[in-house]
């Protein structure tokens, strides 16, 4: 095989392995936007701001548990 050949097959199989990646995280990538719909929709903007808007103990503590249940990781970074 040349030199052009094995870079292109290099190349296809980085493409493959992200396609890869993509499907396996669409899943999780998916059910984070929909939990953030969901907390957009039913949750009034003046609670939000009204409990993470304030520097202290307390903002930070309830940032942490509204935050918890969304996919935070590495695969989430791909949005």
């Amino acid at each position: 095989m040349n030199l052009l050949g094995s870079a292109l097959d290099l190349l296809w199989r980085i493409v493959l392995e992200i396609a890869s990646i993509f499907y396996e995280s669409s899943v999780f990538i998916l059910l984070g936007f929909v939990l953030a719909g969901i907390l957009h929709e039913f949750v009034p903007l003046k609670v939000v701001s009204r409990r993470l808007g304030k520097p202290g103990f307390k903002s930070i503590f309830w940032a942490t548990a509204l935050g918890a249940p969304l996919p935070l990781c590495s695969c989430g970074v791909l949005q």
